[in-house]
């Protein structure tokens, strides 16, 4: 029913994969949490590298879970979940702290090196997601790159305005990824 009405088609044919009450997916939920609990992430940062000199000009942290039984979870078993619970909330805050923390040892070390984040559309309607950015850069000393993304299966929902100036407002830049074709200079 509740697909029905997404769709606004009126109809929706039964599949388990759409099915957020199967036992494996309620399985996956609570393991999902369990690991957000015990920090079981990881974080792999890939380069973002100047076309025209080749300048290292910033990382893009690209988050994996590390489950204690199944080895390495790559994000498409587990974000599009996370988003359909609540549990990306608490998922996005664990990601900026780690991509933080590794912001203030490349400080620490002499290295001014913008990170950039993706978050889910989701968490940028989160209300609290500025104040928790603040936080978060205020502790770690440092500021990143924010670039929201949208998983494939979220709706194009729009981005409000304010969001954008309260994300720049604390500290963090905000950019759309991919559709910006050049990231925003590092802020001071």
């Amino acid at each position: 029913m509740y697909k029905a009405k997404a769709d606004r088609s009126g109809f929706a044919h039964y599949a388990a994969c759409n099915d957020d009450g199967t036992p494996d997916r309620l399985k996956m939920i609570g393991e999902l949490r369990q690991g957000i609990d015990c920090e079981e992430f990881v974080l792999y940062y890939q380069p973002k590298i100047a076309v025209d000199g080749g300048e290292l000009l910033g990382v893009e942290a690209l988050v994996r879970w590390q489950h204690p039984t199944r080895g390495l979870i790559l994000p498409a078993e587990f974000i599009a979940l996370a988003e359909r619970s609540t549990l990306i909330h608490p998922l996005t805050r664990l990601v900026l702290d780690m991509a933080l923390r590794f912001a203030r040892t490349c400080l620490d070390q002499g290295l001014r090196l913008p990170i950039a984040v993706n978050v889910s559309a989701r968490s940028l309607f989160n209300s609290d997601l500025p104040t928790l950015i603040a936080d978060q850069l205020t502790q770690a000393g440092s500021a990143p790159i924010c670039s929201p993304s949208r998983s494939p299966r979220e709706p194009s929902w729009p981005t409000p305005t304010w969001r954008w100036t309260s994300l720049r407002s604390c500290g963090a830049w905000a950019y759309t990824y991919p559709w910006t074709t050049t990231a925003p200079a590092t802020p001071a």
